[in-house]
């Protein structure tokens, strides 16, 4: 009983920290993966329709952008 004790306090202090690495490392994935849809708010991020590398490769063949590499 003693050590069950004795680890919830450890797993107190390590909260906050598997709190942030939620909300600073799988939250923005969700803008990774609206990159690759046509995004439309009315319909959220789960209904959008998907384009896959669509967008990605047309917007690396443009002359500007080849010119900033």
């Amino acid at each position: 009983m003693k050590r069950k004790k004795d680890q919830m306090a450890l797993h107190l202090m390590m909260l906050p920290g598997m709190i942030l690495l939620v909300i600073f490392s799988f939250i923005p994935m969700f803008g990774i993966v609206m990159a690759f849809q046509n995004y439309m708010p009315a319909r959220g991020i789960l209904k959008s329709p998907w384009v896959g590398m669509d967008k990605i490769g047309r917007a690396s063949c443009r002359e500007r952008v080849l010119r900033l590499v």
